[in-house]
């Protein structure tokens, strides 16, 4: 079953980092959010296909302690939609900030820009040695 792509996440993330015009730097990035995004996509066939697979093996089982229904439901719980997008989504959206490709991102400037307010932009101006530090 291919999901329609309306409801997919790796189309909609391929055509922003198409729109942010990146750097070559930023490919290897680029395609771990690329490949995050068709994680969390592909989750929900193959939590599918554990679920076809358990009632498989209930079926053609003799009770619930059989060893083999143990394994396939603890894969069929790995293996869940939710699962991966809770373990996955934090890490896409982590990079996708990190390539400025949210609203948030965006507003706050791009990385490496001098800090605004007295202390906080005497800081980066150290760091970027335009500021000697007294004493």
């Amino acid at each position: 079953m291919v999901a329609s792509t309306d409801r997919q996440l790796h189309p909609a993330v391929v055509e922003t980092l198409a729109a942010l015009g990146l750097e070559a730097k930023d490919q290897a990035a680029a395609k771990l959010a690329e490949t995050y995004a068709r994680a969390i996509d592909g989750a929900k066939s193959v939590e599918a296909s554990a679920d076809a697979i358990l009632r498989r093996a209930r079926s053609e089982s003799e009770g619930e302690d059989d060893p083999l229904i143990e394994q396939v439901q603890a894969l069929r719980n790995k293996m869940r939609a939710q699962v991966a997008l809770e373990n996955l989504g934090p890490k896409l959206a982590a990079i996708l900030v990190e390539l400025q490709a949210t609203p948030k991102a965006r507003a706050a400037g791009s990385p490496g820009a001098p800090v605004k307010g007295k202390k906080l932009g005497a800081l980066s101006a150290f760091r970027e040695g335009r500021l000697v530090a007294d004493g």
